[in-house]
């Protein structure tokens, strides 16, 4: 019947197009292998897995190819069995499909001769950065001989980029060496011995951290002395200050027989002893504490002159003779940190009540009564107590009129509050 024929006709296209799609992967997957095998490797890993490639290529990839352009075959031969034109172009395609093989075997062959030729151009560059790995481990031995021989702290700052760049070296020399060997595995020639690194690695850790210490502690102390007063910390300096301090101690003991390094420590320690006589001023003036009316009141009391336009320093400080007045700096930081205390227990009352709300509910007559004043009333009664311990503290001259503004709002409030509960009882009665 005309359906029937129809029916067949359908299929029998259907399986067509899935001959043609089969061959056309099929294909791909040829000219995939054989461009794989043709391009030259970029590194010697890759030009490993190359090799592994082709040697697996005819059990791996020919095969199972073939395999399937013959499944492809026998399905063309079975629709062309009912008549069916399945296209000149399919079957050119399923035909070219058996012509790679030979292909693959000859670009096989090609790329044996290739891979012989960048094997030895490897092993030539391998042999030129080794030799070059040889010539800097020479230098980076002269390098540590002149770091041995450093033996004044006050060459810190003139000797810091070459102690980190032969650090950096010395790193970059393990990756250099891991590549070596890796390379001479896959070349499976004899490997060389870089054990000779590891030791000069360890023969310069102790140099580079005695040496990264004494450059960062001058660093730090240059900042301390020359950078903004307000930007340091007084917790953050001490710490760091006791660490070098305990730090130069010991790595004085671990350099015992190496006068060189010993003296480094031992001049580091004595310029953190010699800092130290600064603490008492930066403990007492760099505080959240510390105001611009403070620093002018010790100036006052100093009877000093200070020009502050760029900003204040340590060594402006100290140049004004600030460590001869040491009982005027603790005194005036010890008042402003009390005047802090203060501000910032005021500031904490005013913060609590911003959470803090009346609550309303309705009572059968229509109208609304004041709940949660209980609460309200707590914090008003605590917070009343402590404003009025504030009032009486010799440090609150500063902010004494906010405090008397919020004693004042407080007691306001608590009588107000105490009004409108009488006459919200007094009307329930009613």
């Amino acid at each position: 019947s005309d359906c029937a024929e129809k029916l067949a006709q359908t299929c029998l296209r259907m399986v067509s197009e899935c001959i043609e799609d089969r061959a056309d992967k099929i294909l791909e997957e040829w000219e995939i292998c054989a461009k794989y095998i043709s391009a030259p490797p970029e590194d010697e890993v890759a030009m490993a897995e190359l090799r592994d490639y082709v040697e697996g290529v005819q059990r791996k990839v020919v095969k199972p190819l073939v395999e399937r352009t013959k499944v492809v075959h026998g399905q063309m031969e079975m629709v062309e069995g009912f008549s069916h034109d399945v296209g000149s172009h399919v079957v050119e395609k399923a035909f070219q499909s058996f012509e790679y093989p030979l292909q693959i075997q000859m670009v096989v062959m090609e790329s044996d001769r290739q891979l012989e030729k960048e094997k030895l151009a490897f092993m030539e560059q391998l042999e030129r950065e080794i030799q070059e790995y040889k010539n800097d481990f020479k230098k980076w031995e002269a390098e540590l001989e002149w770091v041995k021989s450093l033996d004044t702290y006050k060459q810190a700052g003139n000797v810091a980029q070459r102690i980190y760049t032969l650090n950096d070296n010395l790193t970059d020399a393990s990756k250099r060496v891991a590549s070596f060997s890796g390379r001479e595995k896959l070349f499976q020639i004899d490997q060389n011995d870089y054990s000779d690194l590891e030791i000069l690695q360890s023969e310069y850790l102790p140099y580079y951290t005695l040496w990264n210490m004494a450059i960062e502690y001058a660093g730090n102390e240059e900042e301390w002395l020359t950078g903004k007063l307000a930007n340091l910390t007084a917790g953050e300096v001490e710490n760091l200050v006791d660490d070098n301090f305990k730090d130069s101690y010991k790595a004085f003991k671990s350099f015992e027989g190496s006068p060189n390094p010993q003296k480094v420590a031992q001049e580091m320690r004595a310029a953190v002893v010699a800092f130290k006589k600064n603490m008492p001023v930066i403990t007492g003036l760099c505080q959240p504490a510390i105001k611009l009316s403070h620093l002018l009141q010790l100036f006052e009391e100093m009877d000093v002159d200070v020009d502050m336009e760029d900003g204040l320093t340590l060594t402006m400080l100290l140049e004004v003779g600030v460590l001869d007045h040491i009982d005027k700096v603790d005194g005036i930081s010890t008042s402003a940190q009390k005047q802090h205390g203060l501000t910032v227990a005021l500031a904490t009352m005013k913060d609590e009540w911003k959470e803090m709300e009346f609550g309303l509910f309705e009572h059968k007559s229509g109208t609304y009564l004041l709940k949660g004043s209980d609460e309200v009333q707590a914090l008003l009664d605590d917070h009343i107590i402590k404003t009025q311990a504030i009032r009486g503290s010799p440090f609150v001259k500063p902010i004494e009129k906010e405090v008397k503004d919020w004693d004042f709002k407080l007691v306001y409030i608590s009588d107000l509050l105490e009004q409108w509960l009488m006459v919200m009882r007094t009307w329930l009665y009613l």
